[in-house]
């Protein structure tokens, strides 16, 4: 029997292999993440014909730096994952609202701790950063 060896989608971040082919996923497990890190990099309205895909972090690190920030872009977070990855469910969400010189930079990092349920449930790990350099 001959092993079939299929690509599932193009995984994040591009890497290019040879002339104008992109690394691919082989696995759903791979493919899980870079869809959930796609969604959680898109800014909404980014994305033509689908101007509800994405999330608005990149407005909200604009806010006053207050408790409520931090609920605002886990609801953000939440209410996109349930929208357009239904099949990924959140373990944890963890958000690290830095300012380093409020004249100067806002960072952001945000870790969401995720799973996908198949035969076995399979847990992972999202962490990236969001700068605005003012």
């Amino acid at each position: 029997m001959q092993k079939v060896d299929k690509k599932i989608g193009i995984l994040l971040p591009y890497k290019n292999i040879s002339f104008g082919v992109f690394e691919s996923s082989k696995i759903t497990t791979d493919q899980v993440k870079t869809n959930l890190l796609n969604l959680l990099l898109t800014i909404k309205g980014e994305r033509h014909m689908q101007p509800t895909f994405g999330i608005n972090l990149y407005k909200l690190i604009f806010e006053q730096n207050t408790e409520d920030l931090q609920d605002k872009i886990k609801q953000e977070i939440i209410t996109s994952i349930e929208t357009w990855l239904p099949y990924v469910v959140i373990k944890d969400i963890d958000i690290f609202y830095i300012n380093e010189d409020d004249f100067k930079s806002n960072k952001v990092t945000v870790k969401v701790d995720y799973g996908v349920i198949f035969n076995d449930t399979f847990f992972d790990t999202i962490t990236f950063k969001l700068n605005n350099l003012a």
